[in-house]
């Protein structure tokens, strides 16, 4: 069980088999997971966490005046799920917000079945060489509930001739369609995924006996992968729900007619049929697929001797080849859903090319040098990206010899190690197409909205790089006691980041009393903020931290202790721990921090 209160479980089943003969081995194994779901609405501490100012029923703007305060349905109060929050306004008259909890539609957990199956073989074609294959499939399945509608980021119009407006004037909807009367949706997502290696590999005894390469191996083998994953989400179509609202002028044919207020529920005004409902309600159907060919030779040996032991050496390269794609159903095409938009189909591709060289240094029993170099080139960038590292471990009690040493010092090892490290963007990150996610956004007065989030892609990022360098040490002190310390230090520069969609708002907001705009903020001719826009960039400037990682385990039995009988096990006891000494960054890049009670500075 994965609760205790036995209302949620998790079930697993696995298994495995094998087989072997003179020249060939195989195994096989799988899998299948099963969640059921828990919904936030189930457990204490997710309450009042789940608290939104766009419920349904909903709030309005007077079109007329959008500075006046704004106002709640009236029947608010009797909704379920929904109260109102009264807020000071400019004038004498409090901002009054219908605001919804939709704690009981949050999934904590969804459904979930997900099956895996893993399979490898290899055979002995010779003596020195071994074909290999292996396959994995995964298969996941899941759903979870959701409200019974999204907010509506682009605010419609409720015109002032529609037969249940209240007001008697054009206002705006602040809210979403459909509330707890109408009970949750329930949305999906699906992910097959499929992995096929195979290849050859081998050493050169039987060719090149006698000679140094008697002893190196060689290896070549192909990758071939493809995911396919897909989401199916219910939203609101926003022209055909405006159109609704539209369409409710004429007593005599309210056929068409949507009413947004809560006298659709209490049966005081036009009750709302299922196929009015229908006309505005669509599933956004996502699917991305995602293929990557690897094609790989490595060599590995020795090339001669040293006074510590042989050196050794390993050396080859890869072709990476990538497509990604995604698809999008015609009304996600042209950016009609109400909260998540929408977004395009797309589709990207590139190759990488890399080779790779690793030495091991044997200089003295007890001193090793470790060094590497790899080099990949991007085409979808044009960059190549060097990535050196050097390591060295140090043993006292091999340097000198055990004999010289105290016994509670033979098992203590140095190490330290510095490289050149990196990260390239994403086939999709350099590719200028764009995503949507609805996101929790502060706006004017400190209220919490979901507004649409526009992010770019950006074909001139360039690859992250970190300078890493770390010392450490081991030491087991007596056979039961084993201690690991490590000191640390990451120097991160061009760092792939999304700009600040916040940080968009709050520059937007502080620049509209000057009469001037963020461009990345779009807002609606009622001055209603309709998106933002951000795009991945390269951090300007470092980030720098350093930190300590240690740890030490005690384990006790007969392998440690004198007089323990096998029969008794063995008992283990560790811990580990991190402590971060610094963590700098730019100013600039640090987001708005607002203490409650205090005065900016």
């Amino acid at each position: 069980m994965a609760t205790t209160k036995f209302d949620q479980n998790d079930v697993t089943v696995s298994g495995g088999l094998g087989v072997s003969s003179e020249r060939g081995r195989a195994t096989v194994a799988f899998s299948y997971f099963r969640r059921t779901e828990l919904t936030a609405d189930e457990r204490d501490f997710s309450r009042g966490k789940s608290i939104s100012i766009q419920g349904s029923p909903g709030t309005y703007y007077d079109l007329t005046n959008l500075s006046a305060p704004r106002f709640a349905d009236p029947g608010c109060m009797n909704a379920q799920d929904s109260m109102v929050v009264s807020a000071p306004s400019a004038g004498a008259t409090p901002s009054r917000t219908c605001v919804f909890d939709f704690r009981k539609y949050v999934s904590l957990f969804g459904n979930l079945n997900r099956t895996n199956m893993f399979a490898n073989a290899e055979y002995d074609l010779t003596p020195h060489t071994t074909v290999f294959a292996e396959v994995l499939a995964s298969r996941m399945r899941a759903d979870g509930i959701s409200s019974p509608s999204y907010p509506l980021p682009q605010l419609p119009i409720v015109p002032a001739n529609h037969v249940d407006n209240p007001f008697g004037r054009p206002v705006l909807f602040l809210g979403r369609p459909l509330g707890s009367a109408n009970g949750p949706v329930r949305n999906a997502a699906t992910d097959d995924t499929m992995r096929l290696v195979s290849g050859v590999k081998g050493d050169f005894e039987g060719v090149a006996s006698g000679s140094f390469m008697e002893s190196w191996g060689w290896e070549l083998f192909g990758s071939w992968g493809v995911s396919r994953y897909s989401q199916l989400i219910q939203d609101n179509l926003r022209e055909p729900l405006q159109t609704a609202l539209n369409s409710c002028s004429n007593p005599a044919d309210l056929s068409r007619c949507f009413n947004p207020f809560y006298s659709a529920i209490d049966g005081t005004g036009t009750p709302n049929s299922q196929a009015v409902i229908n006309s505005f309600s669509g599933t956004y159907v996502f699917a991305t697929e995602h293929t990557l060919h690897t094609y790989n030779a490595g060599l590995n040996g020795q090339l001669f001797k040293l006074p510590g032991g042989d050196v050794g050496m390993a050396v080859g390269g890869e072709l990476r080849r990538e497509w990604r794609t995604t698809q999008a159903d015609h009304d996600a095409e042209l950016e009609r859903y109400g909260f998540l938009i929408g977004s395009r189909d797309a589709r990207a591709q590139r190759n990488v090319y890399s080779g790779y060289l690793e030495v091991l240094w044997p200089f003295l029993r007890g001193l090793e040098v470790q060094t590497a170099v790899r080099v990949e080139h991007y085409d979808d960038i044009d960059t190549t990206t060097p990535s050196p590292f050097a390591g060295v471990t140090l043993t006292p009690a091999d340097l000198v010899g055990r004999e010289r040493v105290t016994p509670w010092l033979r098992k203590l090892q140095l190490r330290g190690s510095v490289t050149q490290a990196f990260r390239a963007p994403t086939v999709y990150q350099s590719t200028p197409g764009y995503s949507i996610i609805p996101t929790q956004l502060t706006v004017a007065g400190g209220a919490l909205r979901f507004i649409p989030v526009q992010s770019f892609g950006n074909p001139n990022l360039n690859p992250e790089r970190a300078l890493v360098a770390s010392t450490g040490l081991s030491w087991q002190p007596i056979d039961a006691l084993l201690l690991d310390s490590e000191f640390w230090s990451y120097g991160y520069r061009d760092r792939i980041v999304l700009e600040n969609a916040q940080q968009a708002v709050t520059s937007d907001e502080s620049l509209l009393a000057s009469g001037q705009r963020d461009p990345r903020v779009v807002r609606d001719a009622t001055n209603n903020i309709e998106r933002v826009r951000v795009q991945l960039q390269n951090f300007a400037g470092s980030i720098t931290t350093r930190g300590l990682d240690f740890g030490a385990t005690l384990n006790l039995g007969a392998a440690t202790l004198r007089g323990v009988s096998e029969a008794w096990g063995a008992l283990s006891l560790g811990f580990q721990g991190t402590y971060t000494l610094t963590y700098d960054f730019p100013r600039a890049q640090a987001g708005e921090r607002i203490i409650p009670n205090t005065t900016p500075t």
